[in-house]
């Protein structure tokens, strides 16, 4: 039944991987269709597939290049194949390209690496398989490199847009430390669940040297931290 369940998301983030690489080459989403207004961020003009946010698309994209290394290990386990899972693997990624995300792509590098790190031979063999091909659809397709160097320049770049979002969510650790740093029981326990959505904060941006309103926890373990102290984020 769990593997069943499993296969059940696998095949679910799938098919919002297939509206994604739809909606990327055609700009036609039936969401939009069937459920108009739903969007929030971008609309039309970004590659959302049924989610509200690309990040959150991106984010779901590259939670399931692992899930289907899960899923066909416990296929194995059975003594059987499973099916689609190279064709699987490549509209993930692509998916997860689509939604135009640096955190997306940054964990499913991350998380890739841990695997090849911790996995066995066979496991390792087909990593390395997808680094060829990685570097392989990069010499063919050299618009998808234009693209990631904009993005490492413009997150590089501290007047940037991109870059004030990545020194933001930076600065949030400094934020998060200097306000469980007011009592021994904030230290290590935190403000609570949720406390960010009640506490208002002013800070001083150091890379903007401008005063800002803390509205908006962009950075999940330096707001786990935040909530639930140093005792939190270990557990985390």
């Amino acid at each position: 039944d769990a593997v069943r369940v499993l296969r059940a998301a696998w095949f679910g983030l799938l098919a919002v991987a297939v509206v994604a690489a739809v909606e990327w080459y055609t700009r036609f989403n039936p969401v939009d269709q069937f459920f108009p207004a739903y969007r929030g961020e971008g609309g039309a003009r970004m590659v959302l597939s049924t989610y509200q946010h690309r990040i959150l698309l991106g984010t779901a994209m590259a939670m399931g290049v692992p899930l289907s290394f899960v899923l066909r290990h416990e296929y194995e386990n059975v003594g059987k194949k499973l099916k689609f899972f190279w064709p699987a693997l490549g509209l993930l990624f692509a998916a997860s390209y689509y939604a135009q995300s640096r955190g997306p792509w940054l964990g499913l590098a991350l998380a890739l690496g841990i695997m090849f790190a911790l996995g066995g031979r066979g496991l390792r063999k087909t990593l390395a398989l997808i680094g060829l091909l990685v570097v392989l659809v990069l010499v063919v397709r050299p618009g998808v490199v234009g693209t990631l160097a904009h993005y490492v320049e413009d997150t590089v770049e501290t007047d940037s847009f991109k870059g004030g979002t990545a020194l933001y969510r930076l600065e949030l650790w400094r934020v998060a430390y200097h306000e469980i740093s007011k009592s021994p029981w904030r230290f290590l326990f935190g403000y609570g669940p949720s406390a960010g959505k009640e506490i208002q904060l002013e800070w001083k941006l150091s890379y903007r040297n401008t005063l800002y309103v803390i509205d908006s926890w962009d950075n999940q373990f330096a707001y786990t931290l935040f909530q639930f102290g140093f005792v939190g984020l270990a557990a985390t």
